[in-house]
């Protein structure tokens, strides 16, 4: 039985990359889920934290998603668009 990563973004597409380890379990080898998401919470239960890949790579990971969510504020006033992603409705 092999180990095989599944490495993705698990605040976003956490239910795609369960369906993936679904299927590698089907097939009689062990998924390892890995999160890398800078978003939101997972969505999925990784058996490696963004937190944990962060550390192992020396990154203070709550540093760095302070500073992205400081970068989307700024970015957004800047466009003259408020919101924390400086998204709004685009009009036709």
């Amino acid at each position: 039985m092999a180990t095989i990563a599944v490495l993705g973004t698990l605040d976003s597409k956490g239910e795609e990359h369960a369906f993936v380890a679904a299927l590698i379990v089907k097939h009689g080898h062990k998924p390892l889920l890995i999160d890398v998401g800078t978003g939101g919470p997972a969505t999925v239960q990784p058996d490696i934290t963004r937190e944990q890949v962060a550390a192992s790579a020396g990154i203070d990971l709550a540093g760095l998603m302070a500073k992205k969510g400081s970068r989307r504020m700024r970015r957004g006033h800047d466009q003259g668009r408020p919101g924390l992603r400086g998204q709004t409705r685009r009009r036709r």
